[in-house]
């Protein structure tokens, strides 16, 4: 195999999807509650606006 292409098995250094998408809500919900906690808004995307981009 060769070292430069990626493989298709999720490593420590790269995460699969489900991974990735569980730590960006658990990003998500943290940063509205830091938020909240400094009265404060957080921008956030849905998936109409990101489809539209």
């Amino acid at each position: 195999m060769n070292v430069n292409q990626p493989t298709s098995q999720p490593t420590a250094l790269t995460p699969d999807s489900k991974m990735l998408r569980n730590a960006l809500a658990q990003a998500s919900k943290q940063a509205n509650r830091l938020a909240d906690a400094f009265g404060l808004k957080v921008p956030t995307a849905t998936a109409e606006k990101v489809k539209a981009k």
